[in-house]
């Protein structure tokens, strides 16, 4: 890499991170005057996904000793969980709400349930958090450590999805580190290593099965087999140990995923950033006409969601399509049609930052700054009511995350789509002129 490519990125990620931090300050000023001025809910719930911590309905030796009011609920629910004897049949309400994590994830959390609470807590904590910014830390090669710690400061750690993480406990840190770890480990050519770590991830929680394109459109077919071996096998091991064996059990995390989805759809509408959230927020918007295509679009969100994965898919596919376009519209795809995408599982675009300089310089000035703060606005605070000066956080209310989360994330796939089709047409026209 020459000394100008090499700025020009540099140049390229420090507008990046610059986007991220306005949009972070914007985001957290807004949820302080809403919270604090307005009086319209907590601050820390504009910030953060509002999940269950219990007790109440669950069993008492569920709950640990509180850190002040905070039990850390989704890490604290699936540790008791993963002790039952099969996590997934759940009719007493004292283990718990219907569960619909994978079975590797159940065994994860069943190694750190054999050591005591807070101290499984502050290792599964150190472990995710040390594993996400240590992949991103070798992403930025290019940079010198002061550099380094700075990005990471502005773009990864003052960002919303990376709070909610902090907050939530949720299995998610883990999940975007092993992903983090799979394109590092890719990026420096060791690729089926990267396969196996991916396959790992895939085995958390389904969806992370779209960044194997990164191995696809290499043509990389043993690695993808690794891949999916590896998820199919650390997903089936756990089962032999549950009581109901591996077809029933499979069975029921299916029907439980179908009812969770149905019930935070709703439920859960404040802090939802897929696309049918958006699609659910615009139809409470009562505008005419635009409330009614959206209406029409989430009552067949199914056929909708496959379209948009098929075409975009494709795209990733597509020869003239960077690390960085993959990268960034797999993260768009995988928080915008999965049913419900709390804060948390936005830390996806945090492969942003660590590929932007595998591609991001293909990007003309306009769409590349609209890119950003997409991104940004992703990344920021935004769980206030779009009414906030009538309404409070209260029940399903539609808020700016699920307004924006799922339009945003649309957004992004069009301008990556728009920007690989372009090229596709220069390319073919240069080739034309050769010939000429």
């Amino acid at each position: 890499m020459n000394k100008t490519t090499k700025t020009k990125r540099q140049q390229i990620r420090q507008e990046l991170t610059l986007t991220i931090s306005v949009c972070f300050i914007v985001g957290i000023t807004l949820c302080f005057v809403v919270s604090s001025y307005l009086n319209k809910g907590l601050f820390e719930h504009f910030v953060s996904y509002l999940g269950s911590d219990g007790p109440s309905g669950y069993a008492n030796s569920v709950v640990p000793k509180r850190l002040g009011v905070h039990l850390f609920g989704d890490f604290l629910l699936p540790r008791w969980q993963s002790n039952l004897r099969s996590p997934w049949f759940i009719t007493d309400t004292a283990n718990g709400p219907i569960n619909n994590y994978l079975p590797f994830t159940m065994a994860v959390f069943w190694l750190f349930s054999t050591i005591a609470y807070w101290k499984s807590l502050i290792l599964f904590i150190v472990i995710g958090t040390s594993g996400l910014l240590a992949s991103i830390w070798f992403s930025l090669s290019d940079e010198d450590s002061i550099t380094r710690a700075q990005l990471i400061l502005s773009s990864v750690i003052l960002t919303s999805p990376f709070i909610s993480l902090m907050d939530r406990g949720n299995i998610q840190i883990l999940l975007t580190a092993l992903i983090g770890v799979a394109i590092v480990l890719f990026i420096n050519d060791r690729k089926s290593w990267g396969a196996v770590v991916l396959g790992l991830a895939i085995a958390l929680k389904g969806y992370p099965i779209v960044f194997l394109v990164v191995w696809l459109r290499e043509r990389r077919w043993k690695d993808c087999i690794i891949s999916l071996s590896t998820s199919a096998f650390v997903t089936v091991l756990p089962l032999l140990f549950y009581d109901g064996g591996i077809l029933r059990n499979l069975s029921r995390i299916f029907r439980n995923v179908r009812l969770n989805e149905k019930m935070y759809a709703y439920e859960s509408l404040a802090y939802n950033n897929s696309l049918k959230g958006s699609l659910l927020s615009v139809q409470n918007l009562h505008m005419s006409g635009i409330s009614s295509i959206a209406r029409v679009g989430f009552e067949h969100i199914n056929s909708l969601s496959l379209l948009i994965a098929g075409l975009f898919g494709l795209l990733m596919l597509n020869k003239r399509a960077s690390l960085f376009d993959v990268s960034l519209m797999g993260a768009a795809l995988a928080t915008t049609l999965v049913d419900f995408v709390g804060a948390y599982a936005l830390g996806l675009y945090f492969l942003a930052v660590m590929t932007l300089s595998h591609g991001g310089e293909h990007y003309v000035t306009w769409k590349r700054r609209c890119l950003f703060l997409l991104i940004g606005i992703q990344m920021m605070p935004k769980g206030v009511p779009v009414k906030f000066w009538s309404e409070t956080l209260t029940g399903p209310t539609t808020t700016y995350a699920s307004l924006l989360g799922g339009t945003v994330g649309i957004l992004i796939l069009l301008i990556c789509a728009t920007d690989i089709l372009q090229r596709r047409s220069n390319e073919s026209e240069n080739t034309e002129n050769l010939f000429l």
